[in-house]
Protein backbone atom coordinates (compact mmCIF):
# COMPACT_ATOMS: atom_id res chain seq x y z
CA UNK A 1 0.00 0.00 0.00
CA UNK A 2 2.88 2.36 -0.72
CA UNK A 3 3.78 3.20 3.28
CA UNK A 4 7.43 2.75 4.62
CA UNK A 5 7.97 -0.20 6.58
CA UNK A 6 10.92 -1.50 9.03
CA UNK A 7 12.85 -4.24 8.32
CA UNK A 8 11.19 -6.38 11.04
CA UNK A 9 7.66 -5.48 9.81
CA UNK A 10 8.36 -5.87 6.16
CA UNK A 11 9.86 -9.50 6.57
CA UNK A 12 6.66 -10.25 8.21
CA UNK A 13 4.62 -8.95 5.25
CA UNK A 14 6.55 -11.47 3.07
CA UNK A 15 5.53 -15.28 2.16
CA UNK A 16 7.04 -17.94 4.61
CA UNK A 17 8.32 -21.78 3.25
CA UNK A 18 5.04 -24.13 3.51
CA UNK A 19 8.20 -27.11 5.01
CA UNK A 20 10.59 -25.00 6.41
CA UNK A 21 8.47 -21.60 7.91
CA UNK A 22 11.47 -19.17 6.60
CA UNK A 23 11.20 -16.51 4.49
CA UNK A 24 10.73 -16.97 0.52
CA UNK A 25 12.44 -13.59 -0.95
CA UNK A 26 14.06 -15.27 -4.26
CA UNK A 27 12.86 -18.04 -6.11
CA UNK A 28 9.05 -19.48 -5.38
CA UNK A 29 7.83 -22.87 -5.94
CA UNK A 30 3.92 -22.71 -5.49
CA UNK A 31 2.54 -25.66 -4.62
CA UNK A 32 -0.49 -26.95 -2.91
CA UNK A 33 -1.57 -23.32 -1.92
CA UNK A 34 1.74 -22.67 -0.47
CA UNK A 35 4.74 -20.85 -0.96
CA UNK A 36 8.29 -23.60 -1.01
CA UNK A 37 11.85 -22.96 -1.30
CA UNK A 38 13.08 -24.92 -4.36
CA UNK A 39 15.14 -26.57 -1.96
CA UNK A 40 12.01 -27.49 0.30
CA UNK A 41 9.84 -28.89 -2.35
CA UNK A 42 10.81 -32.57 -2.06
CA UNK A 43 9.80 -36.01 -2.97
CA UNK A 44 8.67 -37.49 0.20
CA UNK A 45 10.55 -40.82 -0.48
CA UNK A 46 14.03 -40.05 -2.51
CA UNK A 47 14.17 -36.24 -1.28
CA UNK A 48 15.10 -35.57 -4.31
CA UNK A 49 14.15 -31.50 -5.06
CA UNK A 50 10.84 -31.54 -7.59
CA UNK A 51 11.31 -27.75 -8.41
CA UNK A 52 9.73 -26.99 -11.35
CA UNK A 53 9.13 -30.77 -12.44
CA UNK A 54 5.62 -32.44 -12.87
CA UNK A 55 4.75 -34.38 -9.28
CA UNK A 56 2.38 -36.46 -8.06
CA UNK A 57 0.15 -36.22 -4.46
CA UNK A 58 -0.22 -39.05 -2.72
CA UNK A 59 -4.02 -39.72 -0.17
CA UNK A 60 -2.60 -37.06 2.39
CA UNK A 61 -0.79 -34.70 0.04
CA UNK A 62 2.53 -35.90 -0.03
CA UNK A 63 4.55 -34.77 -2.78
CA UNK A 64 6.24 -37.96 -4.87
CA UNK A 65 8.79 -37.26 -7.66
CA UNK A 66 6.69 -39.01 -10.49
CA UNK A 67 8.78 -42.34 -10.27
CA UNK A 68 8.77 -42.77 -6.95
CA UNK A 69 4.98 -42.26 -7.49
CA UNK A 70 4.45 -44.52 -9.59
CA UNK A 71 6.79 -47.02 -8.45
CA UNK A 72 4.74 -47.13 -5.39
CA UNK A 73 1.27 -46.77 -6.39
CA UNK A 74 1.45 -47.83 -10.45
CA UNK A 75 -0.76 -51.06 -11.26
CA UNK A 76 1.29 -53.66 -12.23
CA UNK A 77 0.88 -55.97 -15.76
CA UNK A 78 -0.20 -59.81 -15.03
CA UNK A 79 1.61 -60.78 -17.92
CA UNK A 80 4.89 -58.93 -18.41
CA UNK A 81 4.83 -57.82 -14.21
CA UNK A 82 5.87 -53.97 -15.12
CA UNK A 83 3.72 -51.56 -13.59
CA UNK A 84 1.82 -49.59 -16.39
CA UNK A 85 2.70 -46.16 -16.41
CA UNK A 86 3.02 -43.47 -18.87
CA UNK A 87 5.40 -43.23 -21.17
CA UNK A 88 7.29 -41.18 -23.92
CA UNK A 89 4.79 -38.45 -23.15
CA UNK A 90 2.11 -40.50 -23.97
CA UNK A 91 -0.78 -41.76 -21.77
CA UNK A 92 -0.54 -45.83 -19.93
CA UNK A 93 -4.11 -47.60 -20.82
CA UNK A 94 -4.79 -50.29 -18.28
CA UNK A 95 -6.83 -52.97 -19.05
CA UNK A 96 -9.08 -54.44 -16.43
CA UNK A 97 -10.17 -58.38 -16.16
CA UNK A 98 -11.19 -60.79 -13.52
CA UNK A 99 -8.99 -58.43 -10.86
CA UNK A 100 -6.18 -58.76 -13.14
CA UNK A 101 -4.50 -55.23 -14.31
CA UNK A 102 -2.61 -55.68 -18.64
CA UNK A 103 -0.82 -53.45 -20.51
CA UNK A 104 -2.61 -52.92 -23.69
CA UNK A 105 0.06 -54.55 -25.43
CA UNK A 106 -0.19 -57.86 -23.35
CA UNK A 107 -3.95 -58.76 -22.89
CA UNK A 108 -4.41 -61.65 -24.99
CA UNK A 109 -7.33 -64.34 -24.85
CA UNK A 110 -5.39 -67.17 -22.30
CA UNK A 111 -6.21 -69.91 -25.42
CA UNK A 112 -5.23 -68.55 -28.57
CA UNK A 113 -3.23 -65.55 -27.41
CA UNK A 114 -4.87 -63.30 -29.92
Amino acid sequence: DGRPLCEPCYQDTLEKCGKCGEVVQDHIIRALGQAFHPSCFTCVTCARCIGDESFALGSQNEVYCLDDFYRKFAPVCSICENPIIPRDGKDAFKIECMGRNFHENCYRCEDCRI
